[in-house]
């Protein structure tokens, strides 16, 4: 059994809640209670290590570009306006191991999220956090090949900022690299399309959830598990109860 720090009713110290965390919640309520309360966690697959390392190697290109004040074609794209943010709390927020926090008075909940990169709009005076992503699809990526949890990353990251004092785009942007799948040869390289994709986020479901976990939290029953939970479905099949 895998146990972590595990909320206790009445505790005054706030309780670090991820954004995973709150994806879990909307995912399924019971499988958010066994772990966060119960300290039991859902089984995990193998890390997605080859696409951890495509993000990765991105930061790293926009870090270099960053420390020499070099333009970006990506950044070029959306006009002379974009730069790559220089805040001096951009490593913290960066770091998985700090990443940017703010406690939510209303439920003690310490909220917090690593970010991929930030840019900052020099005539709005406002700043945008960047989500890389990596696949490899036949087909040509659109905005509607998304996930909407993707955009509520995003959303869940701006929110923190704003709550930090810093002025946020309502825009979100998300970086989506796609492996070639039907090169010739292989040579020890994968090549990639990488896209650039927008949209308008949404913050009014962030509070509303921040509610109904507090609700969930604080109550002496288990929630049930959602419809179209495969663990629960998995656990209710073999007929074992947790």
């Amino acid at each position: 059994m895998w146990k972590k720090k595990i909320y206790i009713k009445g505790n005054l110290s706030p309780f670090a809640l991820s954004r995973t965390k709150i994806d879990l919640f909307i995912d399924c309520r019971k499988c958010f209670y066994n772990e966060i309360v119960r300290g039991i966690k859902r089984p995990q697959g193998p890390p997605m290590a080859l696409n951890n390392a495509v993000i990765y190697n991105i930061k790293n290109e926009f870090q270099d570009y960053r420390e020499l004040d070099k333009r970006h074609e990506i950044l070029s794209s959306l006009g002379k306006d974009f730069v790559f943010a220089k805040n001096t709390e951009l490593n913290d927020w960066k770091n998985v191991f700090k990443g940017i926090r703010y406690i939510h008075k209303n439920t003690n909940l310490e909220l917090f999220g690593t970010i991929d990169e930030l840019w900052f709009n020099k005539k709005e005076q406002t700043y945008s956090v960047v989500s890389i992503k990596a696949t490899s699809k036949k087909e040509e990526l659109n905005l509607e090949d998304i996930p909407s949890n993707y955009w509520r990353q995003l959303s869940f990251y701006n929110y923190l900022l704003k709550k930090n004092n810093f002025k946020v785009s309502n825009s979100g942007y998300i970086i989506y690299c796609n492996a070639i799948k039907n090169t010739k040869r292989f040579e020890s390289k994968l090549m990639f399309n990488t896209n650039l994709f927008s949209n308008i986020l949404q913050f009014d479901w962030i509070e509303e959830k921040l509610s109904e976990i507090f609700e969930i939290l604080q109550g002496h029953n288990h929630p049930p598990p959602s419809r179209n939970c495969k663990y629960c479905e998995y656990v209710n099949l073999t007929n074992l109860k947790i």
